[in-house]
């Protein structure tokens, strides 16, 4: 038993009662506009229309049956994450292009955060929610990291949640 529990058992501090309060959410997350992240590889297609089939099977489609209302996937096509590859084997060979600034990454961090934008202007300032795979967890994450924004604002002001599957 903690000192402080004993000194409370004993009478030697008074009591506090905490009083319960319910939680009275800011939004519902539905609300949040949905930009799904693609991971290493993938391109966009492959949440929408995997392996070519119906868009109904898509995580775009299943996440709008599950209540949201506005789900995109950021456009990214297979052969773009040629640049990642190439930066990998440039950071080993020449120089450290495997940073959040460098060519192998930045593109991508650049076009996440334009589309973080696009979405939160369109939805008339919801904050948008980042649901992220694989790489693109880890990815999200980097443009996210020092909280920092455009226009001085904050990440915090227009990023709701960032949700990773498989990161």
């Amino acid at each position: 038993m903690s000192l402080c529990a004993s000194a409370l058992m004993l009478g030697l501090v008074p009591s506090i009662r905490l009083t319960p309060r319910a939680a009275q959410p800011v939004m519902s997350l539905e609300d949040s506009p949905v930009i799904i992240v693609p991971g290493f590889g993938n391109a966009d297609v492959d949440y929408s229309r995997p392996l070519g089939q119906p868009e109904e099977v898509g995580f775009e489609a299943v996440l709008s049956r599950r209540g949201f209302s506005d789900v995109c996937t950021l456009p990214v096509e297979r052969f773009e994450w040629g640049r990642v590859i190439l930066g990998l084997i440039g950071a080993i060979i020449w120089r450290p292009w495997a940073t959040p600034e460098g060519p192998a990454y930045a593109w991508f961090i650049a076009r996440l955060r334009n589309a973080v934008d696009d979405a939160h202007t369109r939805s008339g300032g919801k904050k948008v929610l980042l649901c992220c795979h694989s790489a693109g967890g880890w990815l999200a994450r980097a443009a996210l990291a020092d909280g920092a924004w455009s226009d001085g604002r904050r990440a915090s002001d227009v990023v709701s949640g960032l949700v990773t599957l498989g990161t």
